[in-house]
């Protein structure tokens, strides 16, 4: 991976925004094959908005799940942090590989995706893989949250992913993450501690093509956790 000597992350230090985002790849879900090509931008720490247009979508697919998991691998870049955590730019990432799985009940999807920070945007390489049974009345929104730890092979988790349903309904999955590829020697910051990372996403789809926006936030300490000893003035 070859990466110029001014990045796309360095932009972002210097306030410089919006930062360009580029999507591109192929999948297969259901037996049907599909190519992806998307465009977005950063707009504030943590805030991604982009487009993801399908060359077609498969019987039972709803693209939610694939735009979050896909939009969000990178988000962990320049992801607002609270409490003690940090964002892979402020580690000195520049660039790495993520897997991320769902499953559940007539669910079963790989997303896979190469991050690139380069002189003027982030461009991403996305692989999806799986078979999905996806209710009907599936709409854009979506949530998930994560507890990530250290690897010898970089960052990994697992949490929970809700897919959202019409009528209030929610579809619950479960989301396995890997993140590889950083170059811990190039690192300012290793990769030490545990974090936790809440995300939301909100979409809309017009005919093939996905518009979806995503908030993502990284916790040094467990937010639940955090709030379970405070008692309501109201209670």
């Amino acid at each position: 991976m070859s990466i110029e000597n001014s990045t796309a992350l360095d932009a972002f230090s210097a306030g410089d925004l919006p930062i360009a985002i580029n999507i591109g790849g192929t999948g297969e879900v259901n037996d049907t094959a599909f190519e992806m090509d998307g465009v977005g931008k950063i707009v504030s720490p943590g805030v991604y908005q982009a487009s993801i247009h399908f060359s077609e979508i498969p019987d039972g697919l709803y693209p939610t799940p694939i735009a979050t998991l896909a939009i969000s691998s990178s988000c962990v870049g320049v992801a607002s942090t609270r409490n003690g955590a940090m964002n892979m730019e402020e580690r000195g990432v520049t660039g790495y590989e993520s897997t991320r799985t769902i499953t559940a009940d007539d669910v079963s999807l790989k997303v896979g995706a190469k991050s690139t920070y380069g002189a003027d945007c982030l461009s991403m390489d996305v692989r999806v893989d799986g078979e999905a049974d996806l209710p009907e009345d599936m709409i854009g929104h979506s949530s998930y949250f994560v507890k990530l730890e250290p690897t010898e092979a970089g960052v990994a988790g697992v949490g929970d992913l809700t897919l959202s349903r019409d009528e209030n309904l929610n579809l619950e999955t479960r989301l396995d993450s890997e993140y590889t590829d950083l170059e811990p020697e190039k690192l300012r910051h290793p990769f030490t501690d545990t974090q936790y990372r809440v995300v939301t996403e909100s979409g809309n789809l017009d005919g093939n093509t996905y518009t979806s926006t995503i908030h993502t936030t990284l916790q040094g300490t467990d937010p639940i956790e955090a709030i379970e000893d405070l008692e309501s003035e109201f209670v």
